[in-house]
């Protein structure tokens, strides 16, 4: 990450004196160019009490009765003996003792790394321990997000500074629109050196409203020294099913089996797909043939490739299971294919071959000994097909390699197919042979 940007950690303070300063080691998160919010209730301030005389301060938005959403560097340093609360006023300082709402558990993202907060996942959850339910939660979004999106307009809510250099408005609840300038892969940035994000504002809610109702789909995460360039929010989507895993959901996903169908004859290498629909989304889908995991899927789109000599021929009973993150399940209608022997389609490990684009499965055309032969890359979790050898070699690199004609044990499928044994008919001819020259 470029030294220029910091990262939005929240705000250490002494708690009771609005007038502070910013202790030189802390780099944190504000909204600046905003305007006071006196809406927005299920939008509140976190506080971490991490001295008698000292707190460290976020943003955080409501997102069931119990769970209140911020950003994971604003809950990964909790220990026991840190109580953390929450205010969803206006203005902290005018909050009572009885208005801090007290939260009984913190967990964040174990998928964020605080030295790569560009790579996403800055998100962390508060469990209340009495529910809020005189404010709607805010619904997040679990849907990818496009680059389509660049331009189109955000809402921004955050109790951060308003000032970066001043170190000023901190514990004000105010609002920002403004345009997103860019969804990467992991975080959507916005702003510009009037209206952005600062100290105070990290784990607040990027709002959208494309679909008719305020979504939150981004969380504030990081931006530049002083609050004068572009604010970065982690993609929600991202963490949604991790989220999900503490909201209360009793509803299984939804899956079926599309492709092969019941009866399909289908080659030693083959794709399984699946359709599979949450709720709130779908965590994994499994596969299994006679009844056995062969793998898992753990993103969209729901489809698994068998590696060609992974199942036995013959026929074969196969199901999905999808899982949501509340550990829900489901399983798909089973089918049953009838699996060809490996090396009798062309492409398989081991068959002939002279460019890469006639191996399948994402195999290549190996050469070894002066023959040609598609193969793939194995591992201790794809192993090579019965009989044949992961090798590493100057020309080799963990790859499959049938054995030679003649090798003891196994077989090759380079080898042309035996025919029938007719050696026991030879033996039932000469036994029948003797008997009837006995009886003459």
């Amino acid at each position: 990450m470029n030294q220029g940007f910091w990262l939005a950690l929240g705000l250490l303070l002494a708690s009771c004196d609005p007038t502070f300063s910013l202790p030189s080691h802390e780099h944190r998160e504000r909204l600046v160019g905003g305007t006071l919010d006196t809406g927005d209730p299920a939008v509140g301030i976190l506080r971490a009490r991490t001295s008698p005389t000292e707190g460290a301060y976020c943003t955080g938005t409501l997102i069931a009765p119990t769970v209140f959403l911020t950003a994971a560097h604003c809950t990964d340093f909790a220990t026991p003996s840190i109580p953390f609360d929450v205010y969803f006023g206006s203005d902290f300082r005018q909050a009572s003792a009885s208005d801090w709402l007290p939260a009984i558990e913190t967990h964040f993202n174990p998928r964020y790394n605080g030295n790569l907060p560009d790579q996403g996942h800055d998100c962390g959850v508060l469990i209340l321990r009495d529910p809020v339910t005189t404010t709607p939660p805010i619904p997040y979004n679990r849907d990818p997000l496009s680059t389509s999106l660049r331009g189109h307009a955000v809402r921004l809510v955050g109790y951060g500074l308003n000032d970066g250099n001043a170190m000023t408005g901190l514990g004000v609840k105010r609002e920002l629109t403004t345009t997103i300038v860019d969804v990467e892969p992991a975080v959507i940035s916005v702003g510009d050196p009037t209206h952005t994000t600062c100290q105070g504002d990290s784990g607040g809610p990027m709002l959208s409203s494309e679909t008719g109702t305020p979504t939150l789909i981004g969380v504030t995460s990081y931006g530049t020294q002083a609050c004068t360039g572009a604010g970065f929010s982690t993609r929600v989507d991202l963490c949604a099913i991790w989220i999900d895993g503490f909201l209360p959901d009793t509803i299984p996903p939804t899956i079926a089996l599309t492709a092969p169908h019941d009866g399909d004859t289908v080659p030693s290498g083959f794709q399984v797909d699946f359709d599979a629909q949450d709720n709130r989304g779908v965590a994994s889908v499994d596969l299994y043939a006679n009844e056995k995991l062969v793998g898992t899927v753990q993103a969209p789109p729901w489809s698994y490739r068998v590696a060609a000599g992974t199942l036995p021929a013959g026929p074969t009973r196969l199901k999905g299971v999808a899982k949501d993150g509340r550990a829900n399940q489901a399983e798909s209608a089973e089918i049953t294919v009838t699996i060809k022997r490996l090396g009798d389609t062309p492409g398989d490990p081991g068959t002939p071959c002279t460019t890469d684009s006639q191996c399948t499965g994402g195999g290549f055309c190996a050469t070894q000994d002066g023959a040609h032969f598609c193969s793939r890359t194995c591992s201790t979790a794809l192993a090579c097909p019965i009989g044949f050898s992961c090798v590493t070699t100057p020309q080799f690199t963990n790859q499959c390699v049938p054995p030679k004609p003649g090798d003891a044990g196994g077989c090759s499928v380079m080898a042309p197919a035996a025919g029938p044994d007719l050696s026991w008919w030879l033996i039932l001819l000469l036994i029948g042979l003797r008997t009837r020259r006995s009886r003459s």
